[in-house]
């Protein structure tokens, strides 16, 4: 049975569309601005989550041999962000933890139908994890510098002990650190295997307590679904035969905001 969740987003796709579109808990006190903390390379990891200000809340529990070099101290105002990214600066791994609010400020990556489809799997399991793959990859090729990328196998979908469906897949891809022309590098050309998790969530939007009871009291809410994207990516060459076990147990500890009240 389709959940909530899953006919508000059908909601807000419809008008997304009609538009012509081209941790573990939510805590909102203070209005607070999106804080980005810049920490020490020398600083080990660890579990990391975002402090407890206000905002939307996740955790991850981030190897010691990773550097944190941004880490979001709270999210109040919804938007798409880098909330985590670390280094590892002997393989040359990087873990990134992205959040992409879907709606028209997904619009240029995911059409209605794909962010549909995206929400479908997650929230409900039908449809294909390995269509949400080669969705996912086909975005990812869209982006800047990227002059080719491959999906690796297929995608796989699993279900956490909380009950939150995740899908799991992977590319090399080929990219240009600056200038290139009809697929011609003229600068630093680098080729990436990337490996990624993605799960979804419904956050809030309150900025306040204050407006938080205020709408609940009417009756009303202000939420949103949300793409929380995790990757690790290394140089095709790396010893990935040591990185990829790290990143199956770095999957295993993603939590993302619960269902708002």
């Amino acid at each position: 049975m389709v959940s909530l969740a899953l006919l508000l987003h059908v909601g807000l796709t419809s008008l997304v569309s009609a538009l012509e579109l081209g941790p573990p808990a939510l805590i909102s006190r203070r209005r607070l601005a999106t804080a980005a903390l810049t920490l020490p390379s020398c600083l080990s990891a660890g579990p990391v989550v975002a402090a407890e200000k206000g905002g939307v809340q996740w955790l991850l529990d981030l190897p010691s041999n990773f550097a944190v070099q941004r880490q979001l101290a709270s999210i109040v105002r919804v938007r798409t962000e880098t909330v985590l990214q670390a280094d590892d600066v002997t393989t040359g791994a990087t873990v990134k933890l992205l959040l992409l609010p879907l709606g028209q400020q997904a619009g240029g990556s995911l059409s209605a139908d794909d962010q549909l489809a995206l929400a479908t799997y997650v929230y409900s399991g039908e449809g294909s994890a390995d269509v949400v793959g080669k969705t996912m990859t086909a975005s990812a090729a869209r982006s800047p510098g990227v002059l080719k990328l491959t999906q690796q196998g297929a995608a796989s979908g699993y279900t956490a002990d909380d009950g939150r469906r995740y899908v799991r897949y992977q590319y090399t891809s080929q990219r240009c650190a600056g200038e290139y022309d009809e697929g011609e590098c003229f600068g630093t050309l680098s080729t990436r295997r990337t490996l990624a998790t993605l799960t979804m969530s419904s956050v809030s939007q309150y900025r306040t307590n204050t407006e938080r009871e205020r709408m609940k009291e009417m009756g009303q809410a202000r939420n949103v679904d949300v793409l929380w994207l995790l990757t690790l990516s290394a140089p095709v060459g790396a010893a990935w035969d040591s990185i990829e076990p790290v990143f199956e147990r770095l999957s295993k500890t993603l939590r993302v905001p619960m269902a708002p009240d």
